[in-house]
C-alpha cells in the first residue's frame, strides 16, 4: 500500500471485493487505505491526500448511516465524496442511505471498475464546477460560488453536500427550464443508474429542506411525470 499520494479510504468492507477495488484504483492512479478502526479512518480522512471514502452500510461496531451523518457535520470531512456500499437493494434502504448524506449508493455484488468510475465522476464534476465563474440569480438572492463550492443566500452559507450543491447549481444556471430525471442524472452524477428516479427524488427532497429556512423550498418545482424545474422566487427574510 502506498503511504503517500492520493488515496481512497474504505471502511469495513469485505476483503474479496476490496482486493479487486484496490487493483482498479491503482490503475486509476490512487492508493487504497482500508480499515475497520474508526479512529484510524478519521486520521486518514482528515488528510488532504484523501480524495474519497467508501463506507460499508453495516459496520461491525457502528452504524454506517450514523458515521455518514457525523462526517457530513464535521468541517474536515463534510466535503469529501462518500459512497456507501451495501448488500441491500430495496427502495427503503437506498433512500435511507442517500438521505444520510452520501453522494452515491452502490449495491453488491460490486463491479470494482464501475465503482472507481463513479468515484471519478464525483471528482470530475467537482473539478468542472471549480473552473466556472460565479453565477448569481438576483430574484431569489441565491449566489452559487462554483470556485469555492459554496451556495449563499443573502450572505448566509447554505449547508449542502457536494451532490446537493451540484444539483442546486444545475437548477440555478437554467431557471424555468424543465429537467427530466435522466437529464439531472447525466448533469449531476455523469452516469446512468438502475435507481436513478429515486436517487433524484431523494436529493431534490433534501435540497428543498436545505432551502426551507430561507423560504425558498418552493423554488424547486415538480413537473408531474416529467421532472423538476427551478423557479426563482422573491427572497424573504
Amino acid at each position: 500500500m502506498k503511504m503517500f499520494g492520493d488515496y481512497v479510504v474504505a471502511i469495513d468492507w469485505d476483503t474479496e471485493s476490496l482486493n479487486e477495488f484496490a487493483g482498479a484504483l491503482g490503475t486509476a492512479g490512487f492508493a487504497l487505505h482500508q480499515t475497520s478502526n474508526l479512529n484510524q479512518a478519521r486520521l486518514w480522512m482528515d488528510a488532504q491526500a484523501c480524495k474519497a471514502v467508501v463506507v460499508e452500510r453495516n459496520l461491525r461496531d457502528f452504524s454506517g448511516l450514523q458515521l455518514i451523518k457525523i462526517l457530513r457535520s464535521t468541517p474536515e470531512t463534510m466535503g469529501l465524496p462518500i459512497v456507501m456500499v451495501s448488500s441491500s437493494a430495496n427502495d427503503f434502504d437506498i433512500v435511507e442511505g442517500l438521505e444520510s448524506g452520501v453522494d452515491d449508493y452502490v449495491t453488491k455484488p460490486i463491479r470494482a471498475l464501475e465503482l472507481v468510475r463513479r468515484i471519478q465522476a464525483i471528482m470530475r464534476n467537482r473539478s468542472i464546477r471549480e473552473t466556472r465563474p460565479l453565477e448569481k440569480t438576483v430574484p431569489a438572492g441565491i449566489y452559487i460560488d462554483l470556485e469555492g463550492s459554496t451556495a449563499m443566500i443573502d450572505g448566509k452559507v447554505i449547508s449542502l453536500t457536494s451532490t446537493e450543491f451540484r444539483l442546486l447549481a444545475c437548477f440555478v444556471q437554467a431557471p424555468n427550464r424543465m429537467m427530466s430525471r435522466d437529464l439531472l442524472i447525466s448533469k449531476v452524477w455523469s452516469q446512468s443508474d438502475d435507481h436513478q428516479g429515486r436517487k433524484v427524488d431523494v436529493h431534490v427532497k433534501r435540497l428543498r429542506a436545505a432551502l426551507r429556512p430561507f423560504n425558498l423550498s418552493e423554488s424547486i418545482q415538480t413537473s408531474r411525470g416529467e421532472g423538476y424545474f427551478y423557479q426563482p422566487l422573491a427572497f424573504k427574510n
